[in-house]
């Protein structure tokens, strides 16, 4: 499969399919990260979930779903593989090796949708931002996150001035700081603390999924 990669650079907000198209490429983010968007008629957006580096997009073609329902679009910039859908579809089904990894992951996804809409309801705005801020930061190994507040608005489906207020809490406290379109965190123990308890599930399945395996 290593052969039929090639490198790609995303370009911030450049937007990979629309819902109802069918999928000619997957995407490995490396120090990239794509997110999933639903628009309502109202025009407004929200973003349900994140791929980075722990993972591959889209998801729908893995379930058998030829088309997606939800445009896919780089929330941060940076570099990927791609592969032509049919070189990895043929080889997944051909290599029942690599079958579990990709189950693994389709799981977790699944399961990570799910934890999102439960986090949506039960936690505070500030406990959300903090969950995503490091979400981001380990799905592009970097504690420098290019998130505009703009962005943000739309991973939290809130208002831009409620992610002001999140971001300025979070940076009296002494946990990120950053200029405008770059997060930086500062204190990741304490931003663990703040987040809410769905960073802690969600990061634990995933390294439950990528754990070496025993020699």
């Amino acid at each position: 499969m290593r052969r039929s990669l090639e490198p790609v650079l995303l370009s911030d907000r450049k937007v990979l399919w629309e819902p109802g198209v069918s999928h000619n490429w997957f995407y490995f983010p490396q120090s990239s990260v794509v997110a999933i968007v639903l628009e309502f008629e109202s025009g407004n957006t929200v973003q349900v979930t994140a791929t980075g580096s722990e993972g591959v997009v889209p998801i729908a073609p893995l379930v058998g779903c030829e088309l997606t329902i939800a445009r896919h679009v780089v929330q941060v910039a940076g570099s990927a593989m791609r592969i032509k859908a049919p070189a990895l579809l043929g080889t997944v089904e051909n290599s029942p090796l690599r079958c579990p990894i990709i189950a693994g992951f389709v799981q977790v996804f699944l399961s990570r949708l799910l934890q999102s809409v439960a986090c949506n309801a039960l936690h505070s705005v500030e406990e959300r931002c903090s969950r995503w801020l490091l979400t981001t930061a380990d799905s592009t190994d970097n504690s420098n996150v290019a998130l505009t507040h703009e962005s943000l608005a739309e991973l939290l489906g809130v208002a831009r001035p409620t992610v002001s207020v999140a971001t300025r809490a979070l940076r009296e406290a002494g946990l990120i700081r950053g200029s405008r379109g770059n997060i930086e965190i500062v204190d990741r123990r304490g931003l663990e603390r703040a987040a809410c308890e769905c960073y802690r599930i969600i990061r634990h399945m995933q390294e439950q999924l990528f754990a070496p395996a025993p020699e």
